[in-house]
């Protein structure tokens, strides 16, 4: 099963964290099923100190496609959270939106993407 990673997630990973979110992405990367929704690509790789062997490390994840009116797409969504008084934040919507587009559940310790899978038909792997 394909799953894409949240940028938590990629953090964890490269501080050594041991959890099982980064368990599961070790496994998924080894079984080529590990893909990245483009902001998080951008998110993780605009860390000043991030270590150069990640950037090979981050070439070898595929990313999601964004299809034709993913923008709009991801302002009406932001808009559904917001009228509901629930935080949105717009890199969060974007990530959301990629994986929402794609059919694609997303692996993330990040509760805020909770709302996004009540309200949006966000699939979500936390395992908290």
């Amino acid at each position: 099963m394909i799953v894409a990673i949240d940028t938590c997630v990629l953090v964890d990973f490269q501080s050594g964290v041991s959890n099982i979110q980064v368990v599961m992405l070790k496994e998924k990367i080894f079984s080529h099923e590990a893909y990245l929704p483009p902001i998080v690509l951008t998110e993780f790789s605009s860390n000043p100190r991030l270590d150069k062997q990640y950037y090979h490390f981050l070439q070898n994840i595929p990313l999601l496609e964004i299809y034709d009116g993913y923008w709009y797409r991801s302002g009406e969504t932001r808009k559904l959270l917001l009228k509901k008084g629930l935080k949105a934040k717009l890199g969060d919507v974007l990530i959301a939106q990629a994986c929402i587009d794609n059919n694609v559940p997303l692996l993330t310790r990040d509760d805020d993407f909770r709302y996004y899978a009540k309200y949006c038909d966000l699939q979500l792997i936390q395992n908290n």
